[in-house]
């Protein structure tokens, strides 16, 4: 299996990037009520396993080396893609048309949720530089 296309072009990314999506949030960045985990800086034992671990074992499973650098993409992509959902839920609440008890809890979200996906974006593209030719 070959990871050099968009992260859409595999779903098994893209699942991946849900996963680790907990070792993207700073849990100080989240106002309660939460219903968003946070790992971000926090000590080794207060995370279920590493980032890196967790990496490994699912590229190690498709047979692909690890690290990639599509990694960033698809974690912000869906950082980015839970805040269009929020945006979503805090347009119908706007409406009167949400269905959900919390949905304006859920709704509120939506800026916060955008800001991280910009900083995982521009995390990564620092800690990935591409080589200069």
């Amino acid at each position: 299996m070959h990871f050099g296309q968009p992260a859409n072009s595999y779903p098994q990314l893209a699942d991946l990037a849900n996963l680790l999506m907990p070792y993207h949030v700073d849990p100080a960045e989240v106002p309660p009520p939460s219903a968003i985990s946070g790992f971000k800086g926090q000590p080794p034992d207060a995370v279920p396993c590493s980032l890196e671990e967790l990496e490994r074992t699912f590229f190690d499973g498709f047979g692909v080396t690890y690290p990639i650098t599509e990694m960033v993409f698809a974690n912000s992509w869906m950082m980015f893609r839970l805040s269009i959902i929020s945006q979503g839920i805090a347009a119908r609440y706007a409406q009167r048309q949400a269905s959900s008890a919390n949905a304006k809890a859920q709704g509120d979200r939506f800026p916060m949720l955008g800001r991280m996906a910009k900083r995982l974006m521009l995390e990564g593209s620092f800690e990935n530089p591409k080589a200069k030719l």
